[in-house]
């Protein structure tokens, strides 16, 4: 359940705010996907291909892996979408986009752009793809 637990929506950020797997959530403009990305150091680097993981064990690393409701999110200033990841990591970020236009959804766990974004991104998780 770990991975469902994140199954939820932020209305202000529009998007869901925390990854499927242990990572580091950011608005930062330099780390396009929306989390902090590492280099094959593990150091945290910008143009890094791999997403920065908590230390197993950690406080930030157990936010993953807690007991909740369905009816209760990850994330403060979130909605609960009961452990469903469909809703909230698709079908949401597609209503977005229609209701509101691509523009409108624009980083979040989909992003969707009518241009290709500066950096290739998962178009599922929004982590980075390696430079080809």
């Amino acid at each position: 359940m770990s991975c469902h637990s994140t199954a939820q929506w932020n209305v202000d950020k529009h998007k869901m705010v925390s990854f499927l797997l242990p990572s580091f959530a950011t608005d930062d403009s330099k780390y396009p996907g929306g989390f902090l990305t590492c280099n094959d150091k593990g150091q945290q680097d910008p143009n890094g291909t791999y997403i920065c993981s908590p230390a197993p064990g950690s406080a930030e690393w157990m936010k993953w892996f807690q007991n909740r409701y369905g009816n209760v999110p990850m994330d403060q200033g979130s909605f609960a979408t009961d452990f469903d990841e469909v809703f909230s990591f698709k079908s949401l970020p597609l209503w977005c986009a229609a209701v509101w236009g691509a523009k409108f959804v624009n980083g979040g766990a989909m992003a969707i752009e009518e241009t290709a974004p500066a950096q290739r991104v998962n178009q599922y998780t929004g982590a980075p793809l390696p430079k080809q």
